[in-house]
């Protein structure tokens, strides 16, 4: 099976962004070790059972605390990165997987009860957009998008396709969106190859070395400038939010924000928009403050959001605005692991807002 440079763009993001969200309180599971009842290692990597089938797991995150009220949760994490704005079918897909999983009970011990082990949750990210068709599916179904186009991840889209074009081209690639000889078969050892060097494979999982690479000390040097600048972006924060969808949110000082988080672990915020065009909204939390501005978190919208924001002017555009807010982002939850749990909520004043 041969590789186009859409796809392979799509696996590196997805590792970019396993990285960049790896204090939000996920481990990844890579191995049928670390779940040897629901997990499988197969030729073409790591699958969950479920009721009717088995299920790729190329980026499975388990949440480390346990929600009360709920079974512990596992997320999927898919990544596109391509020219046309993700369709229905990804969604349709994801729903499929997470309704199969959530459905294959498991007998207690010693019992015939029949159990959920896990709520498994499906997240798409995507640096081209949605079709309406596929956030409308989304939403029904709780399935999370997260829109990278208006997120400021310029720069980390950037290195993805680079660090794409430069694989491919080292295999011989011709032109764009032409198959090559860099197979599905490098994947496994290439992803398990960056979570090493980027940290995020699990410290229970034995390392393997990656040795099925060709070209190995090429696709170092490759591999090395992708890491050092998906690291220069530093981490972003997962906002829990009482919609249907999860936050990204980029700070624009990361230690900023966790110096006055921790020193105010649940506090009032105000949400700001801009208008950046007739389709883009660019948005941001800042606390409400004696100090200006202590940190700024920036964040996008689920597009059909903004649309539906943007669609009307003057007045009506305010009240849209107030209803988005109040709605979904009346509380942002924030958790941050890092040798200790912490919880962050971030509580919208209504008193302040404003939509340029």
């Amino acid at each position: 099976m041969t590789l186009s440079r859409e796809s392979l763009r799509g696996y590196l993001l997805e590792e970019a962004l396993a990285y960049l969200i790896r204090r939000s309180g996920y481990r990844l599971l890579v191995d049928e070790g670390q779940d040897p009842e629901s997990l499988r290692n197969r030729g073409n990597g790591l699958v969950v059972l479920g009721r009717g089938s088995e299920h790729q797991a190329d980026v499975l995150g388990e949440l480390v605390w346990f929600p009360a009220f709920t079974y512990p949760l596992r997320l999927f994490v898919e990544a596109k990165f391509q020219k046309e704005p993700v369709g229905i079918s990804n969604v349709r897909n994801a729903v499929g997987i997470i309704q199969d999983l959530n459905q294959n009970l498991k007998p207690m011990r010693q019992t015939r009860i029949l159990l959920q082990r896990y709520t498994y949750n499906y997240v798409i990210f995507s640096a081209s957009g949605f079709s309406r068709s596929a956030v409308n599916m989304a939403l029904a179904h709780g399935v999370s998008l997260v829109d990278l186009q208006d997120s400021g991840f310029d720069h980390l889209l950037t290195a993805v396709d680079q660090a794409a074009l430069s694989l491919l081209q080292d295999f011989g690639r011709l032109e764009e969106g032409s198959p090559t000889s860099f197979g599905s078969r490098t994947i496994n050892p290439l992803r398990r190859r960056l979570r090493q060097e980027l940290g995020t494979w699990p410290e229970d999982v034995r390392r393997q070395v990656p040795t099925a690479l060709p070209s190995l000390d090429h696709l170092g040097e490759i591999l090395a400038q992708f890491v050092n600048r998906v690291k220069e972006i530093d981490e972003v924060f997962l906002g829990v939010v009482t919609g249907p969808f999860v936050l990204i949110l980029k700070a624009d000082d990361p230690r900023a924000f966790l110096q006055y988080a921790r020193s105010n672990p649940s506090h009032r915020v105000s949400i700001h928009w801009r208008a950046g065009s007739e389709t883009s909204l660019h948005c941001w939390v800042e606390p409400i403050a004696p100090d200006p501005h202590p940190y700024r978190l920036y964040f996008s919208l689920p597009r059909v959001l903004t649309e539906w924001i943007l669609e009307v002017k003057g007045t009506e555009r305010h009240l849209r605005a107030f209803d988005v807010k109040t709605q979904y982002l009346s509380d942002i939850t924030v958790y941050y692991r890092d040798r200790k749990d912490e919880l962050f909520r971030l509580q919208y004043d209504p008193h302040v807002w404003s939509v340029r």
